[in-house]
């Protein structure tokens, strides 16, 4: 397959994606934009430009009979060509895509519960599916109060010929594209209302940090239900004009050799994930299986989405680095889906770095330059901003701009940040309209997240919400963790969940570990015991704290993407605590 190359980006004309897959479609109707690897290694499904905007206004046609501009519809697909085709046809529509993970199950789970508690919360007028979803499903649709008279579209039976039907909605760059729900588990769903303007300046801004250009190719196997899967695997492509090679997420999750096989047969240059994902490689992917690897043209390798370790970079150089992989190519970044997805980058070009800083200093909110000891913790720089965003360091409780030297909560604002959540204007203003109280700047988004600013790079430190404060030191959970996983061989990587409860009048550490099947069918006492001291003494040395609890599980509650799901975690054992 030839890859013509068009190094054009769109005009500022263009300030929708509706405007700019109509461009592409018209500019370049046979380039291929995505290709879809169903069976993640060779089983190609490619879609171009010319066919992926008919097959969208012939389904913006149907979904118009449906409903008017504005109204909700649920995307309910596997990933692939349908599910790229039902996004974009919802765009074209003029109506507001949801997508989420379909349910697949002929019985009632935790999928179909998150679907009817979306629908509850944002009343779609249809649901978009295929045969072997609607097999599974829709008699269980139809017995839920919420969704029983939802009308089904089926795009097994999609008719090109009804694009001719189509009209175009004239959507504004300020209208809601998409509503991205949050991935955690809740019974209170938030669905972050994403603009078309916000989608635009978004995968721009990517672009721009990226050094991305139409000669490229990429491939994402990350699920296309929330912000990194889709915002840069399906959208950023179209904006860019590059080839997309999708991958399903499983496939990966299986066989993460999968993964670099397909960067190394297809020649990929712009690929990469979460933290676990290069940490899952270096762990299973076999020393045989390197000399079949050649990952020298893969120039960005970008790592977000959930903290970073530093040792996770030097692992997977030191594994992969015979088979052609540069550590400069390594793209560390931070976002979060209410800014649509991107909010620092460190750039194509520069070399990600690290520091070091004093861990009683970080224990307290400060920010102390260190060397490398056993006194100082080393942190991944998340770089600079993107194109037209704005980021401030900020005290949660007074809400004033911190000094240089103080960690406080990142605030954000630019054009790509969300409009706010779906139907919940308290929290919204709550979230989206914070002023700085001693300067007067405003309005941000606040993340939640914690972090500070140094040299120019986004240093992230962790979560508000999941900081463990003990005897009134901060400690983060993710570097407990990292300290963990690798304390016994029977521990999963990418296994261990930190949480803190209450217990005797003060915090108390909890630990719970995925540990490897093997270990879990054989356990005994004896290993029992000796994977708990393990943990234990991991966590003294490290960490300098006691472990009050420790359990072990199969499965650790994740996102569809693979992040541990921690806040579930404490649920989960609190009530497993109550039952005993």
């Amino acid at each position: 397959m030839t890859l013509e190359i068009h190094n054009s980006f769109p005009d500022e004309d263009k300030k929708t994606f509706v405007d700019i897959l109509r461009w592409r479609a018209e500019t370049m109707p046979e380039k291929v934009a995505h290709i879809f690897l169903k069976d993640g290694e060779s089983d190609e499904d490619g879609q171009t430009y010319g066919e992926l905007d008919q097959n969208a206004r012939a389904l913006a046609a149907t979904l118009q009979q449906k409903g008017g501009k504005g109204d909700r519809v649920l995307i309910l697909l596997q990933p692939g060509q349908q599910f790229i085709t039902a996004y974009f046809g919802c765009l074209y529509a003029g109506q507001i895509a949801i997508p989420l993970y379909p349910h697949l199950r002929k019985k009632k789970d935790n999928i179909l519960s998150r679907i009817l508690n979306v629908a509850k919360d944002s009343k779609p007028v249809a649901i978009l599916s295929n045969s072997v979803i609607e097999a599974n499903s829709i008699d269980l649709f139809a017995e839920e109060e919420d969704t029983k008279d939802i009308p089904w579209v089926n795009m097994d039976f999609l008719k090109a010929a009804d694009a001719d039907k189509w009209v175009d909605p004239k959507n504004s760059a300020d209208e809601v594209a998409f509503l991205q729900y949050t991935s955690g588990s809740t019974n209170l769903p938030k669905g972050v209302m994403v603009t078309h303007g916000n989608l635009v300046h978004n995968t721009r801004a990517i672009s721009d940090k990226f050094g991305i250009h139409a000669g490229q190719k990429g491939l994402v196997w990350l699920p296309p239900y929330h912000d990194m899967g889709l915002i840069g695997g399906i959208l950023t492509p179209v904006y860019a004009g590059f080839q997309m090679y999708l991958m399903p997420p499983p496939y990966f999750l299986q066989r993460p050799y999968r993964w670099l096989d397909a960067i190394s047969r297809y020649q990929i240059n712009v690929s990469g994930g979460p933290n676990f994902a290069y940490e899952y490689c270096v762990k299973r992917v076999r020393k045989d299986q390197l000399q079949n690897l050649q990952l020298s043209q893969w120039q960005t390798a970008f790592c977000g989405a959930e903290p970073i370790n530093p040792e996770t970079f030097r692992r997977f150089d030191d594994y992969f680095r015979e088979c052609g992989f540069q550590y400069k190519s390594f793209i560390p970044c931070y976002g979060l889906a209410e800014s649509t997805l991107l909010v620092t980058s460190v750039n194509k070009d520069e070399m990600p770095g690290t520091a070091f800083f004093a861990k009683q200093g970080l224990e307290k909110s400060r920010v102390i330059p260190s060397t490398a000891g056993d006194d100082s913790r080393e942190l991944v720089g998340c770089g600079g901003e993107g194109l037209g965003l704005k980021v401030r360091i900020v005290n949660p409780d007074t809400n004033e701009e911190v000094g240089a030297d103080e960690i406080g909560e990142i605030w954000v604002s630019g054009g790509s940040v969300a409009k706010g959540y779906w139907g919940k204007p308290d929290l919204s203003k709550e979230t989206f309209e914070a002023i700085i109280q001693n300067t007067g700047e405003g309005p941000f988004m606040r993340t939640g997240d914690l972090g500070f600013m140094r040299d120019g790079q986004l240093y992230i430190t962790g979560r508000i919400k999941e900081l463990i404060i003990i005897d009134g030191s901060n400690h983060y959970p993710q570097d407990i963790e990292w300290s963990v996983e690798n304390a016994h061989e029977a521990i999963r990587p990418h296994g261990v969940s930190a949480f803190s409860v209450e217990e005797g009048g003060r915090e108390q550490l909890v630990l719970v570990a995925e540990l490897e099947p093997r270990a879990m069918r054989d356990m005994t006492d004896e290993l029992g015991r000796e994977i708990r001291r393990a943990m234990k003494s991991a966590v003294s040395a490290d960490h300098d704290l006691s472990v009050f609890d420790i359990a072990f599980v199969s499965r650790l509650p994740r996102t569809t993407s693979g992040k541990i799901k921690h806040n579930q975690c404490k649920m989960d054992y609190l009530a497993m605590k109550a039952e005993q």
